[in-house]
Order: structure tokens, then C-alpha cells, then sequence
């Protein structure tokens, strides 16, 4: 479940791996990494941001969400806020 150990795995010639495009990047830009099997589905990655209920995020919590927001999925279909999903536990 460790997609860091993924890749370096993967970078270690020790099979396919399937990880989110993001993590790839750097290693199919440089070489280090192939794309062996186009035709699969891309995996962009998921992430959840979790706070307690009845707050709103702080100013550092904020300027962390919007920061992941811009640098962690980039490369994206869409980027921005658009498939980020909110909502409060009950």
C-alpha cells in the first residue's frame, strides 16, 4: 500500500507497476520508467483531507489545501477545485 515502495520497485526493474500518474512523472519523463500497457484506464490518485466537524479549516490548513490542490495533481485532466468533494461527518 506504499505507492513510494511501488515505484522504487518498479524503477528496480521489479515488475509492472500501476500507480497514480503523478508519482510517474518524473520517471517516464526521464527514462526511468516505461509505459508498457497503454490501453489501461490512467489511475490519478485520491486523496482525503479530514478535519474535525462544526470547524472551518484554519488559515494553515487552508493555505495546505490549496497548495496539495495545485502541485499534487498536476498533470491532471482538470485542474483546480472541480473534482474536489466536501462534506461534514455527522
Amino acid at each position: 500500500n506504499n505507492m513510494e515502495a511501488v515505484l522504487a520497485a518498479a524503477i528496480g526493474c521489479m515488475g509492472l507497476a500501476w500507480m497514480p500518474d503523478f508519482l510517474a512523472a518524473d520517471a517516464l519523463a526521464d527514462g526511468r520508467l516505461q509505459q508498457v500497457l497503454p490501453a489501461l484506464p490512467t489511475h490519478p490518485g485520491q486523496f482525503s483531507l479530514l478535519w474535525p466537524g462544526g470547524r472551518h479549516p484554519s488559515a494553515r490548513l487552508r493555505v495546505f489545501i490549496d497548495y496539495a490542490v495545485a502541485h499534487l495533481f498536476q498533470g491532471a485532466p482538470e485542474k483546480g477545485t472541480a473534482g474536489i468533494k466536501s462534506f461534514q461527518a455527522q
